[in-house]
């Protein structure tokens, strides 16, 4: 496994790991989701390009 495809699966486990824990407590993953930020959870970055503030 290279290492893209490792980022990948932890993508897809995190993912994982909200679902489930969203259908345990028989919310929403939205509302999971807001529920783990309210309470300070941290979360990885969605990656690609970060946009750079225009120069004056």
């Amino acid at each position: 496994m290279n290492e893209e495809d490792s980022r990948h699966q932890l993508l897809r486990d995190e993912l994982d790991r909200r679902r489930s824990l969203a259908q345990c407590s028989g919310r929403s993953y939205g509302a999971a989701y807001r529920l783990l930020t309210e309470a300070g959870a941290g979360f990885r970055s969605r990656g690609g390009v970060r946009l750079r503030p225009p120069t004056p």
